[in-house]
């Protein structure tokens, strides 16, 4: 299966530069290079089907999700499992 994974991320391979970046990948690849602080998803906007479906990503519950806002997460997890790393 890595075989598959390997071939999804080799399209993206010359814009990936952080660990955000190969995030939204996965998760929104246009905003692969965005800056953190550009909204992704808007809730009134023509992203609110998006917004819906990752309004728990909303940390600040302003109707907007930044890319920062949707990698926090995911950045939590990485380092909570850093403590377990040998």
């Amino acid at each position: 299966q890595l075989d598959y994974v390997a071939k999804y991320f080799n399209r993206y391979r010359s814009k990936i530069r952080t660990f955000a970046d190969m995030y939204m990948a996965v998760l929104w690849p246009i905003a692969i290079d965005w800056p953190m602080n550009k909204v992704i998803w808007d809730k009134d906007g023509s992203t609110a089907a998006q917004y819906r479906a990752n309004s728990g990503l909303d940390i600040n519950k302003d109707g907007k999700i930044t890319k920062q806002e949707a990698f926090t997460k995911v950045q939590r997890f990485y380092e909570e499992g850093l403590k377990y790393a040998k």
